[in-house]
């Protein structure tokens, strides 16, 4: 599952004629409510950490799921 989400997410800004920075200095990942979304996110984050090491990532997510990314990334916002 997560080999077509990744596709997607690395190559739909290349259908609609954007690029994506070679190193971005800041990455936000929206909308993570419920608890079995946020988990069965966290490779994804995984792997936007090990292609961008410089990168901070920043977390728009539900009140539910706040204190798990806060607890795993702590120096995230």
């Amino acid at each position: 599952m997560f080999d077509l989400g990744g596709s997607i997410f690395f190559f739909l800004p290349r259908l609609v004629g954007k690029k994506i920075p070679q190193d971005p200095k800041r990455i936000l990942v929206i909308r993570l409510d419920s608890l079995g979304d946020a988990v069965m996110t966290l490779p994804a984050l995984e792997v936007l950490q090990s292609r961008f090491p410089g990168a901070h990532l920043d977390f728009l997510v539900g009140e539910n799921v706040r204190d798990l990314f806060a607890l795993l990334f702590p120096d995230s916002e």
